[in-house]
């Protein structure tokens, strides 16, 4: 992709709030250079919009200096990705609306992850079912993708990091305005730590009300599952949840007491048919089969001696259930003094190869 059509991208990026629902068919007839030089009245016959949104959409991307977007970007250290690039994150381009450009601080990788999302106000039940759930899932080598807001968000990616596993924000605000301010040094640490921060605002962006709503899609569109922890009826949570729907992926919920406002939430998308999590273990027995298979691997490659250590642990893992039919990771976990992660990968191992049965987060020997 040449500069001028780079540019161009960044332009009709910084007009996303009129172009949105309509720019990216409209470039399979033309490229973005053509379409800024075109009137407001041509891209209002060709593509249905008002000939008012046309000329806001034109005006807006006329006044954005993309050249001097690109030498900041530079200079700071953020990569853009653009639409149409080799390098576009593929995932992207599985949505209805992807975003023109993206721009990101760390080194973008396509992991393993689940969207763990919820209220700003986090309660003591939100505390502790974040912490539990978003720590067991990234020790168990799930990756993380949240939104770097306060409440939910924050004390999900702090429990991936502490879990030392792999997390990942997409933010609604420029990546030289991180927002909340508070979170700044929790960025650094996400990019340290082998994840990345993603936004589509321009670098210098502020923290728009309307820029949450749409930046909910791209976190749903990393991860193969949304799951809410609490929130109230409507929220940004539940319009993730939304987008995860209309991509075709799982939606979860933890269910809440029905008198506190932040349960109205997860308990209407449970009611709706999104799959109840009261387990971490819940989450994995909702992911899709080849999902469990990558997890597989990732544990197999973090350990070294994975073979003999294995075999080991299976024989141990079958001797248990068949001792006690019908338990949990965590109980066989407790029982054997053994990490989670290494039992799940166990049960997997198990399973797949038809010694033990999984019904409910609960496992059988096969007789």
């Amino acid at each position: 992709m040449d500069y001028k059509d780079k540019k161009s991208l960044l332009r009709i990026n910084s007009a996303r709030f009129y172009s949105y629902g309509w720019i990216t068919e409209y470039l399979k007839n033309f490229s973005a250079c053509e379409i800024l030089k075109k009137t407001p009245l041509e891209i209002s016959f060709e593509t249905g919009i008002s000939f008012q949104k046309a000329e806001s959409f034109l005006k807006k991307a006329a006044s954005f200096d993309a050249e001097k977007e690109m030498e900041k970007a530079e200079k700071y250290g953020f990569s853009v990705f653009f639409y149409g690039e080799k390098n576009y994150p593929d995932c992207f381009y599985q949505i209805p609306q992807p975003p023109m450009a993206v721009y990101l601080k760390g080194v973008f990788s396509s992991f393993t992850a689940v969207a763990v999302v919820g209220t700003r106000k986090a309660d003591a039940y939100a505390v502790k079912q974040t912490e539990s759930i978003s720590f067991s899932l990234a020790q168990s080598g799930m990756g993380i993708i949240s939104g770097l807001a306060r409440g939910v968000d924050t004390l999900a990616h702090k429990a991936a990091l502490k879990a030392k596993g792999k997390t990942a924000a997409v933010i609604g605000s420029g990546l030289s305005n991180i927002y909340p301010a508070e979170n700044k040094k929790l960025a650094e640490e996400i990019c340290s730590c082998g994840g990345f921060i993603l936004s589509e605002s321009p670098l210098e962006e502020e923290p728009l009300k309307q820029n949450f709503p749409l930046r909910n899609r791209l976190i749903s569109a990393l991860s193969w599952g949304v799951l809410v922890i609490r929130g109230d009826y409507p929220s940004g949570s539940l319009i993730t949840a939304r987008h995860a729907l209309t991509q075709g992926k799982e939606v979860m919920a933890v269910p809440g007491n029905i008198d506190n406002p932040l349960s109205n939430g997860p308990n209407k998308l449970i009611k709706e048919g999104a799959v109840p999590i009261i387990s971490w273990t819940d989450v994995l027995d909702a992911a899709p089969e080849y999902i469990r298979r990558e997890l597989i691997v990732i544990k197999s490659k973090k350990n070294k001696k994975a073979g003999e250590e294995l075999e080991e642990q299976l024989k141990k893992i079958f001797y248990f259930i068949s001792l006690n039919e019908g338990i949990t990771c965590d109980e066989i976990s407790c029982g054997l003094s053994m990490p989670v992660s290494q039992v799940l990968t166990s049960v997997f191992e198990l399973e797949s190869g038809g010694f033990v049965a999984s019904k409910g987060g609960r496992y059988y020997c096969i007789k």
